[in-house]
């Protein structure tokens, strides 16, 4: 499945993940449980598409006003 995202939905993924990254190896009561080893991979993707659409059109043009 592709999905078509804007450079402000990626770069708001891209902050909650790196918020929630903080708290990956912490012990939180009651077993929960924030990072998942999937979101490693999908921070992964959305700052490859984030450097692809900088270079591609240049970060200016790009950056969330």
């Amino acid at each position: 499945m592709k999905v078509d995202l804007t450079m402000k939905d990626m770069v708001l993924i891209r902050n909650n993940l790196r918020a929630v990254r903080v708290y990956r190896n912490t012990d939180i009561p009651h077993g929960t449980i924030l990072w998942y080893p999937y979101m490693e991979e999908l921070l992964d993707k959305i700052n490859k598409a984030i450097r692809d659409l900088e270079l591609d059109s240049g970060f200016e043009d790009m950056a969330p006003h």
